[in-house]
C-alpha cells in the first residue's frame, strides 16, 4: 500500500466521492476532501501525487482553487485534472487556462476515466525524474567548481613549493611558496625547471634530476643552491613524479627548504633536559592539593625553570579584587596579596583580560603590549586564560629587552598556565559533584516512595522516612546498621527476604506486593521493586516501596460498576424472555390444551391450531432476534462483509434508502471479538441513520491499512448543528459509538452541517 500513489478528490457531494474513490481505491490511495476552501492547505499538507477538482464548489470554484495550487510553490507543480459536469467550451477553455492538465466531463466511462489519471501520473513522474536529473547534474558542477577552488587555495597556502612542467622541463604551474622556498622571481612562466639556480653547476645538478624522473617515473634529490645576489645556501630536497593526464604527461615536483633542520646534539641534550625538569614540576603540582600552595610552587618552579626576571600570576574575581602570586631574582620565596583594579601598574593589564574569551599567547611585537605597563621597557608574553567565574593571567617577563624569551621558555609558560586552569576547573567540579550527592540525598530522604538499602549480610544500610510511614514503624533511634529482622516482622519481612533473595544481579528487577496492616486494622497495599547494587566490591540490595491503595480501591470500584452492568443486562433479557417470549409461549399453551380438553369444538379446532402456529412462529423470531442481538450467527460463519451485505440487503428491499458499500481495500479480520466490535459500531450508525437524518443514501468504505483499519461513514440526510456534536452528551447515539471506538483503542471525527448530511471517520488499531 505504501508504494502506490495519492489522489486527492475535492467534491461537496459525498455521494460523487465515494463513487470516485470506488473507481481509483485498487490502483492508488484516495484521500477525499468536501470543502474547497482547504484545498490548498489539505495538498500542502499531503502533498498528493494528482488532485481531482470539482468545478461547482459553494464559496471558492475549482477554477480559483486551480490558480491558487498553480501560484503556490510548494503545489505548483502537482498535475490538476477537472472532473465536472460543466461541459459547455467555455468551461472546458477556462479550466485549462486556470493551469490544469486535463478536463473530464461527466458522464464519463469508468475505463477511460482511469485511463486519463494515470496518463497524468505517468506524466507527471517523467516531469519529476528530469527535474530531479537536472538538479543533481547543477549540484555536481557546483561540488567540481569548488573542489577545483579548494585545489588551488591549497597549491597556493602550501608551505612547499610545488612546480608542475613539461616532459622537456618548461614550467607551466607553480605555486606561490616557490618565491620564498628558491628566493627567485615571482612569475615562472616558460622557464625551465633547471634555470631557477644562478650558478651552471647547480642547474646541471637539477637538470640531471629532471632526466631521471623522466626515465624512472619519481624521484627524491637533496642538494644545495647558491644565491649569489643574497649571498645565501639553500639545502632543498625534492621529490619528483611522472603524471600520465588524458591531455598528456606531466612532472610534479615538490620542493622544501631544510636548511634550518639540522639542530646540534648540544641543542637536543639541552631540550631533553628542559622536558625531563618540566614533566617533574607538573607531577610535583598535581600532587599538591591545596589550590593556593599550587599557584606558589608553579610560580616559583617557572622562574627557575625559565630565568625570567619577574613572574605574575594574577586571578582576577567578579568583585572586582585581583588575586596575585609574584615572584623575581630578589625574592627567596613567592609572595601574595591583592590588588585593586584602579592601582597604577595593573590595571589596564586587568583591564586587557577580562576582554579575553580564551587562551592567549600574546604577540611580543604587538606595539599594544608595552603600553600595559608602561612604566617597564621590557618584552613579556602574555597567557590569559577565562573561566566561568574566575579570570586567570600567567605574566611573564625576560631579564632584558634581548634575553629569556624562548620557544621553551613560552612553552614551559604555556604549560603551567594550562595547569593553572585545570586546578580551577577540578575545584569547580568538585563543587557541582558534592552539590549533585546532596541532591540525590534530598530526593532519597524526602522521596514518596519509601527505600530502603540492605547489605550482603542482611543489615539496613540506610532508609528515608517515607519507609518508617508506610510500615507504621515508631522509633526515635537510628535505624542504620541494624539487622532486617529487627526493623520489620511477620509475613512482612518473610516476603521482603524472599524478594532479596529472588532478585538478580543488575539490571535486572523483580517486583512484588505486599500488605501491611496498621493498628486501627486498616490495610496498605504497598508494591516493593529490588534490584541488585554492586558498589565498594559489596552487592547490595535497594528496594523501592510504593503505595498502590488508591489504585486497589480503584480497580474494586471498577469491578463493582462492571457487575453491576451484567446484571442489569441480565434483568434486561429476564424481561424481554419473560414479557415477550414468557407470553407467547403461554398462549400457544393455552391453546393447545382448549384442543386436548375438548373445550374446542371439531370445526374450530383447525382455526385454533393455525393460531397456535402463528403465535410459535411469533416466539421463533423473537428468539432468533435476541440471538442475534447478542451475536450474529452470520458474523461467526462468513465474516464482517457478508454481515453488512445482509443488513444492506434487507433495508434496500424496503426501497426506503439506498447504499454504496467499498471494500476491495479490506482483509478480513482474525480477531473476532475486534471483528463484532467494529459491526456493532456500523450497526448503530445505520439505526441513528434510519431514526432519525431522513437520508436517501448512505456511503460505508472499509480499508485496511499495515497496522490499523479505517472506517468511513457517509449518509445525506438533514444533519444538525456542529456544536451538538458533543460526545459527553446523550442523543443520537453518539456517545455510544463513541464509547465503543474507545474500547477497542481507536479515535473516531465526526463532520455534520445543518442540511449537509452528516459524516464519521474511525481508525482502529490492528494489533
Amino acid at each position: 500500500m505504501s508504494g502506490k500513489k495519492t489522489i486527492l478528490a475535492v467534491d461537496d457531494n459525498s455521494i460523487n466521492l465515494v463513487m470516485l474513490k470506488a473507481i481509483l481505491s485498487r490502483d492508488f490511495v484516495v484521500i477525499t476532501l468536501e470543502d474547497g476552501n482547504l484545498t490548498v492547505d489539505e495538498v500542502i499538507s499531503k502533498k498528493p501525487d494528482l488532485v481531482l477538482l470539482d468545478v461547482m464548489l459553494p464559496g471558492k470554484n475549482g477554477f480559483d482553487i486551480c490558480k491558487s495550487l498553480k501560484a503556490e510553490e510548494k503545489t505548483s507543480d502537482i498535475p490538476v485534472v477537472f472532473v465536472t459536469g460543466c461541459n459547455d467550451p467555455q468551461s472546458i477553455v477556462k479550466g485549462f487556462l486556470s493551469g490544469c492538465a486535463d478536463y473530464i466531463c461527466k458522464p464519463f466511462s469508468s475505463e477511460e476515466f482511469l485511463m486519463r489519471v494515470k496518463t497524468q501520473l505517468e506524466r507527471f513522474v517523467k516531469q519529476n525524474d528530469i527535474k530531479n536529473l537536472s538538479e543533481k547534474i547543477s549540484q555536481e558542477n557546483k561540488e567540481l567548481r569548488k573542489q577545483v577552488e579548494v585545489l588551488n587555495l591549497m597549491k597556493d597556502n602550501m608551505p612547499d613549493a610545488q612546480v608542475i612542467c613539461t616532459l622537456d622541463g618548461k614550467i607551466v604551474s607553480w605555486s606561490k611558496s616557490c618565491k620564498d622556498v628558491f628566493l627567485c622571481q615571482e612569475s615562472l612562466k616558460d622557464v625551465c625547471f633547471w634555470d631557477i639556480a644562478d650558478l651552471e653547476k647547480d642547474k646541471d645538478v637539477m637538470k640531471n634530476y629532471f632526466l631521471s624522473l623522466n626515465s624512472q617515473h619519481g624521484g627524491v634529490l637533496k642538494y644545495i643552491i647558491h644565491r649569489e645576489e643574497k649571498d645565501k645556501i639553500l639545502v632543498l630536497e625534492s621529490l619528483g613524479k611522472v603524471v600520465d593526464l588524458s591531455n598528456g604527461s606531466f612532472v610534479v615536483v615538490n620542493t622544501k627548504n631544510i636548511t634550518g633542520q639540522a639542530n646540534t646534539r648540544a641543542d637536543e641534550r639541552k631540550q631533553l633536559e628542559f622536558q625531563k625538569r618540566l614533566r617533574l614540576v607538573i607531577q610535583n603540582a598535581n600532587s599538591l592539593h591545596s589550590f593556593t600552595a599550587s599557584c606558589v610552587y608553579l610560580t616559583q618552579e617557572l622562574s627557575r625553570l625559565t630565568n625570567a626576571g619577574e613572574i605574575v600570576l594574577l586571578l582576577g574575581r567578579k568583585d572586582n579584587q585581583t588575586e596575585f602570586f609574584y615572584h623575581n631574582n630578589t625574592f627567596e620565596e613567592c609572595k601574595r596579596g591583592k590588588l585593586q583594579p584602579s592601582d597604577r601598574n595593573y590595571e589596564k593589564f586587568v583591564e586587557f583580560l577580562k576582554k579575553q574569551t580564551s587562551s592567549v599567547v600574546c604577540n611580543i611585537q604587538e606595539d599594544n603590549i608595552p603600553d600595559i605597563f608602561s612604566s617597564r621597557n621590557r618584552r613579556y608574553v602574555l597567557f590569559p586564560i577565562v573561566l566561568d567565574n574566575v579570570l586567570v593571567g600567567l605574566f611573564y617577563l625576560g631579564k632584558n629587552s634581548q634575553e629569556g624569551i624562548t620557544p621553551e621558555n613560552i612553552y614551559a609558560v604555556a604549560t603551567i598556565a594550562t595547569l593553572v586552569k585545570n586546578n580551577i576547573s577540578k575545584k569547580n567540579y568538585e563543587k557541582t559533584i558534592f552539590r549533585q550527592e546532596k541532591e540525590i540525598l534530598n530526593f532519597f530522604k524526602y522521596s514518596a516512595n519509601g527505600m530502603i538499602t540492605v547489605s550482603s549480610s542482611g543489615n539496613l544500610l540506610r532508609y528515608n522516612r517515607r519507609f518508617l510511614e508506610l510500615f507504621n514503624i515508631q522509633t526515635n533511634s537510628d535505624l542504620t546498621g541494624k539487622p532486617l529482622n529487627k526493623v520489620l516482622k511477620g509475613n512482612v519481612l518473610k516476603q521482603v527476604l524472599s524478594l532479596i533473595d529472588k532478585v538478580g544481579k543488575p539490571p535486572l528487577f523483580e517486583t512484588i506486593s505486599i500488605v501491611s496492616s496498621k493498628g486501627n486494622g486498616v490495610k496498605t497495599y504497598i508494591e516493593a521493586t529490588a534490584s541488585k547494587i554492586s558498589f565498594a566490591k559489596d552487592l547490595s540490595c535497594s528496594i523501592i516501596f510504593t503505595d498502590v491503595t488508591g489504585l486497589k480501591n480503584m480497580d474494586s470500584a471498577v469491578l463493582t460498576a462492571t457487575t453491576a452492568a451484567e446484571e442489569k443486562e441480565r434483568i434486561r433479557l429476564a424481561r424481554e424472555l419473560h414479557d415477550g417470549l414468557g407470553a407467547q409461549l403461554s398462549s400457544v399453551n393455552i391453546y393447545i390444551n382448549l384442543i386436548l380438553s375438548g373445550g374446542v369444538e371439531t370445526s374450530e379446532v383447525f382455526r385454533t391450531l393455525k393460531l397456535a402456529k402463528d403465535i410459535l412462529s411469533q416466539a421463533i423470531d423473537s428468539v432468533k432476534e435476541i440471538a442475534d442481538n447478542l451475536h450474529p450467527v452470520i458474523l461467526t460463519r462468513f465474516g464482517l462483509v457478508a454481515t453488512i451485505n445482509n443488513i444492506i440487503e434487507g433495508l434496500e428491499n424496503s426501497r426506503l434508502i439506498k447504499f454504496g458499500f467499498t471494500h476491495s481495500q479490506f482483509t478480513e479480520l482474525e480477531d473476532k471479538n475486534l471483528e463484532l466490535s467494529i459491526f456493532r459500531i456500523i450497526n448503530e450508525l445505520i439505526n441513528n441513520t434510519m431514526k432519525h437524518s431522513k437520508a436517501k443514501n448512505i456511503a460505508i468504505s472499509l480499508i485496511s491499512g499495515d497496522d490499523n483499519l479505517i472506517v468511513e461513514y457517509a449518509d445525506d440526510g438533514i444533519g444538525f448543528e456542529k456544536k451538538r456534536v458533543n460526545l459527553e452528551s446523550n442523543g443520537r447515539g453518539l456517545q455510544n459509538i463513541a464509547a465503543r471506538v474507545k474500547a477497542v483503542d481507536g479515535k473516531c471525527v465526526f463532520r455534520t452541517f445543518p442540511g449537509k448530511g452528516f459524516k464519521v471517520f474511525i481508525e482502529i488499531p490492528i494489533i
